[in-house]
């Protein structure tokens, strides 16, 4: 049985923050990351969690808010 405080679930769980939100599937999350010409990335180790991201500064606020929008509001899709 894993134990609920198992490293791997956190690691999962931000490696799934791309793989969707309320309203986009990852592919339109890639979509819209390509589009802007930035980078978005999840991990977590045994005591963190990390959501990064980077663009030119003009697609900033966009980027945050998509950011914002994966780790606020994931999906975590069955599939």
């Amino acid at each position: 049985m894993i134990r609920k405080t198992c490293p791997a679930w956190t690691d999962m769980m931000a490696a799934l923050l791309n793989e969707g939100r309320n309203h986009a599937s990852s592919l339109e999350i890639a979509n819209e990351v390509e589009r802007l010409g930035a980078t978005l990335h999840a991990g977590a180790g045994s005591d963190y969690t990390t959501v990064a991201a980077s663009a030119l500064a003009m697609f900033g606020d966009k980027i945050l808010e998509l950011m914002a929008d994966v780790t606020l509001r994931p999906s975590f899709p069955g599939e």
